[in-house]
């Protein structure tokens, strides 16, 4: 077998290499990150200074989504077989409800404040799935029984979305583009500010109803104790929501109302990420 090459063959042979090794490094953060994501999920839990396992975690919360999910199916049909209208009809909104929550989180931002408002608000929520439904959910429930299901179980349903941000977030943290964030000045700074008072912090500003997701994600990378961040989502989230639904049902709040409440809350939260594109746009000119 002939091994001699001239010259030129064995450039051209380096320059059909360079071309390979481009168009395979171009697609390598994409890849790298699906491959390691697949790793994560069907591989071995991996021991990390995070503790973590998101194998377990991502299986957890998936289990945990197809029980909501179960959870609305039973009680459509516990409605369409007569057995209980209210019960029924309370497990499919409830369900319905967290299944929405949960999914709710940086990674998928959809509006949240318009249904916590309209489940309650009897006269938002007749107007949203009718009355006989809205009457069925309120004899199950009652007005306050209502208000305290919305803060508790709505509260769980944004915790565990938060968790699952928790999760994906650690999980990009691992990359050293993205994990060199720590060792900026500015997230050490800001770490200091944050770890004065922690929980009270991320409690804080889980409660107020404009988001607010920095500090969240300070919170998750700075490792701050995964408990504690349960703690302090749920006491946030779950006083927001017990405010936001006892308001909804002593005001008798309409479906246009709560939709103009919510436009008015995207407006806000649009216009403050614009400020930071400009702002940021400016700082790099």
């Amino acid at each position: 077998m002939n091994t001699d090459y001239t010259d030129e063959e064995i450039e051209i042979g380096q320059g059909r290499k360079e071309i390979a090794d481009y168009k395979f490094n171009a697609a390598v953060p994409s890849q790298r990150l699906l491959n390691r994501f697949w790793k994560v999920l069907i591989g071995k839990p991996e021991a990390d200074d995070e503790r973590i396992n998101l194998r377990g975690w991502f299986g957890f919360f998936l289990g945990y989504m197809i029980l909501l999910a179960a959870a609305v199916l039973v009680g459509l049909q516990l409605v369409r077989d007569g057995v209980s209208m209210e019960w029924g009809t309370a497990l499919w909104v409830v369900g319905g409800m967290m299944f929405y929550l949960s999914l709710c989180c940086s990674f998928c931002p959809l509006p949240t404040t318009w249904l916590i408002l309209a489940v309650g608000s009897g006269t938002a929520l007749g107007e949203l799935i009718g009355p006989e439904w809205a009457g069925a959910l309120d004899g199950a429930l009652g007005g306050f029984g209502k208000v305290a299901v919305v803060a508790l179980l709505g509260g769980l349903a944004t915790t565990m979305a938060n968790l699952n941000e928790y999760h994906i977030f650690t999980f990009l943290l691992r990359y050293k583009n993205i994990g060199k964030v720590r060792q900026s000045r500015l997230h050490e700074w800001a770490g200091k500010w944050f770890n004065k008072g922690a929980f009270v912090l991320l409690a804080t500003f889980c409660f107020v109803p404009i988001p607010v997701d920095v500090v969240r994600w300070l919170a998750i990378s700075h490792r701050y104790p995964r408990r504690r961040f349960f703690a302090a989502n749920m006491l946030g989230r779950g006083s927001r929501y017990a405010l936001m639904a006892l308001f909804s049902n002593t005001m008798g709040l309409g479906l246009w109302s709560i939709l103009l409440i919510q436009a008015v809350l995207v407006v806000i939260a649009i216009t403050r990420v614009l400020t930071k594109v400009r702002a940021k746009r400016k700082a790099n000119k």
